[in-house]
């Protein structure tokens, strides 16, 4: 048993990561690596099977040097990027709950300013970390753009907690998916989706520790802020039918308004708008 940890450890340790001039330090049983290496040629690094690669970027050229911005995925810190740096993380294909705040706030909320991110098999998503102001903004950008900034700029990784890389990543496809649509101006949830619900609910209880997030969104008609109330009234109504008639995990749910933000079909059509009266679920994968 020994040899097959010790096994694991270095296959992620060099494996994975090839870390060179690594400061290394436990701290509450929990193991960090810090290297000084250059950032380059991400894309010619192999992935394995059933895994993707997040790499986070910070640019920033007019904060302060000495901050840092606080980086999770699923609820486990990632690391705090710090300006001109780099972090990079395999984790199972599927969706991922990605957070960011800047480290000063203080906060212990690993869930807080929660973007989704869909990832795919032997892929490299690319998040570029912007702090503004107070609040922080995490978007994926296209594999062009990064390896323009990484030949533009001089990028140092920052590589955390490498003992919580999951080991291994299932084969299958749980990604699941439910699309939930509204009525006019409503945030009940439609009797059709009983059976709809129940079935996703029982998946759910098969997976372990699963997590989900619920977007809630509207059409465009009606102000802003009315709508970003609605498509909360909308996830929040999606969430207590998942934990009061089907008996999920009040913790494990993490629910988002965007209002008429992120349309999924035109507006322009009656068709579109009723479409996107809707709450999407997602699974989250663990990593």
């Amino acid at each position: 048993m020994k040899k097959i940890v010790i096994s694991v450890f270095l296959f992620f340790t060099i494996g994975f990561f090839q870390l060179t001039n690594a400061q290394e330090f436990l701290s509450n049983n929990v193991r960090w690596v810090k290297s000084n290496k250059i950032a380059t040629d991400f894309e010619h690094q192999s992935i394995p099977k059933n895994y993707s690669r997040l790499v986070f970027l910070r640019v920033d050229n007019n904060s302060d040097v000495n901050s840092s911005t606080n980086i999770a995925i699923d609820g486990r810190f990632q690391s705090s990027l710090q300006k001109n740096h780099i972090s990079q993380s395999l984790v199972c294909k599927g969706n991922h709950l990605v957070s960011t705040a800047k480290t000063e706030k203080k906060t212990n909320d690993l869930f807080v300013n929660p973007y989704l991110l869909k990832t795919k098999e032997g892929k490299t998503h690319y998040i570029l970390v912007d702090p503004k102001g107070y609040k922080v903004t995490a978007l994926e950008i296209s594999e062009q753009e990064a390896l323009q900034m990484l030949k533009k700029e001089t990028f140092l990784e920052q590589h955390h907690q490498i003992s919580r890389v999951k080991a291994t990543c299932s084969d299958a496809d749980d990604t699941a998916f439910l699309h939930i649509e509204f009525d006019f101006d409503k945030s009940n949830v439609l009797s059709k989706y009983s059976d709809d619900l129940r079935k996703f609910t029982d998946f759910l209880h098969k997976v372990s520790n699963a997590k989900v997030l619920i977007e809630g969104h509207t059409d465009n008609k009606g102000t802003s802020a009315y709508n970003f109330i609605l498509s909360l009234h909308r996830a929040e109504n999606v969430r207590d039918k998942l934990v009061k008639e089907y008996g999920f995990n009040p913790k494990n749910i993490h629910i988002k308004a965007f209002g008429a933000t992120i349309p999924s079909k035109t507006n322009d059509t009656e068709k579109g708008r009723q479409f996107n009266r809707r709450a999407d679920i997602f699974v989250l994968k663990q990593r």
